[in-house]
């Protein structure tokens, strides 16, 4: 870490994370520890032991709540209690209510109780946590790197008609419901090709083999070289059933790609108001696609809007976000 910047650069701020590295995070990503990159702030790996003589000049620390890590909140607050401890909640509202025994979500309520403030990434949640905490619960989001991704937009006259999935059949997140969206898409537009990406490629070109669609399977990669790559789409299906934050959504508006995806997301909301369905309502997404492959005013109109509210999410305007509720509680000046 350079003796030449105060740790944490202005803010003095860390993310806690489980990635093995300790110092600055400049890695144009999208993923929890941009936050580290948007503020010029830090990561500490948080599974080392000597966790606490890292991080103990440090003003900021954000924690992603995991139950795993709930132990490290007391530890904190206890041994540096200058320190002010945000805890950053997970991207969906789906997972501490239904995917974890009752004793791993009472953990996750007195978690909840004992940072100093929750920072929560769907926005219309905020009531939610604040019945289950008296601490101070703000929306906090995401950074996304816009200016990076803007290198790689593919101008939509330069396209085939590709649609791209996040999730497909062996998928969960709605992948089934996005299988058969397309296959329905495809009866009226055959020319629309499919693309996804899967950890078990056998099994998902057999499906395809035997429900007759048109679609590609490609690995898993990493997040920039997939995000080059997805930028070849022209349009996007995400039929997730989660009241989440979709990453997907905001991956497809910085791409320039028209996103057809859940009305219970915070990104879609934001980004493709026209384009939010409910999750399980393949009718009238079947028409939104087709509408899209067909009507170029439609897409340009949804295509532009798109990148234009993708800004909310670029570093800086993240960063400031942070630092306004910061300054709300006198944690900087």
């Amino acid at each position: 870490m350079s003796t030449n910047r105060q740790k944490g650069g202005s803010l003095g701020l860390v993310f806690l994370s489980c990635q093995p590295y300790c110092g600055t995070w400049t890695r144009e990503s999208h993923d929890i520890q941009a936050w580290a990159s948007a503020t010029g702030g830090d990561v500490y790996n948080s599974c080392l032991l000597r966790l606490l003589h890292g991080i103990k000049d440090y003003k900021i620390v954000m924690l992603e709540l995991r139950h795993h890590n709930f132990h490290l909140i007391k530890k904190i607050k206890k041994k540096l209690p200058h320190i002010k401890l945000i805890g950053v909640q997970e991207g969906s509202l789906h997972s501490a209510d239904n995917d974890y025994n009752t004793k791993i979500r009472l953990k996750y309520i007195e978690a909840y109780q004992d940072v100093d403030a929750l920072g929560v990434l769907l926005e219309e949640s905020i009531p939610y946590f604040e019945a289950i905490t008296d601490k101070p619960v703000f929306w906090l989001g995401v950074p996304f790197p816009v200016e990076w991704s803007k290198k790689h937009i593919i101008a939509p006259d330069k396209k085939n008609p590709l649609i791209e999935m996040q999730n497909t059949f062996s998928s969960q997140k709605g992948g089934l419901t996005n299988f058969f969206l397309l296959k329905n898409i495809q009866k009226s537009h055959p020319e629309a090709q499919g693309i996804s990406y899967s950890a078990n490629i056998k099994l998902e070109n057999d499906l395809i083999k035997r429900f007759g669609l048109n679609l590609i399977i490609s690995p898993f990669i990493e997040w920039q070289k997939y995000f080059i790559n997805h930028c070849k789409a022209y349009v996007a299906l995400h039929m997730d059933y989660r009241w989440s934050w979709n990453r997907y959504s905001l991956d497809c508006a910085a791409a320039g790609i028209p996103c057809i995806s859940s009305a219970h997301a915070t990104t879609h909301k934001i980004l493709f108001p026209k384009l939010g369905v409910e999750p399980f309502d393949i009718k009238t997404a079947t028409q939104l696609a087709i509408k899209l492959l067909e009507d170029h005013g439609f897409y340009k109109q949804c295509r532009e809007y798109a990148l234009e509210k993708a800004e909310m999410f670029n570093f800086k305007n993240s960063a400031d976000r942070l630092k306004l509720f910061l300054k709300s509680k006198g944690w900087i000046n």
